[in-house]
């Protein structure tokens, strides 16, 4: 037996142009934008096993606090 759950809709159904072709220019400058990088999952692992010692790092030294 499947649980379906519905998902409220939080606005983020944007429209597009499906004739407009994107480029690397495409809407640069434009306020609140960021860039951004594409990571590979050896990155991403990467990342996350840093992020994982840092967490135990703070954790040890909480245990050890007077």
């Amino acid at each position: 037996m499947a649980i379906i759950q519905e998902v409220p809709d939080e606005g983020y159904n944007y429209e597009f142009d499906e004739d407009e072709e994107c480029s690397e220019d495409s809407g640069a400058g434009e306020p609140g934008d960021y860039r951004f990088e594409v990571l590979t999952a050896e990155q991403i692992l990467q990342h996350m096993v840093e992020c994982i010692r840092e967490v135990n790092d703070v954790i040890q030294v909480v245990q050890y606090a007077p």
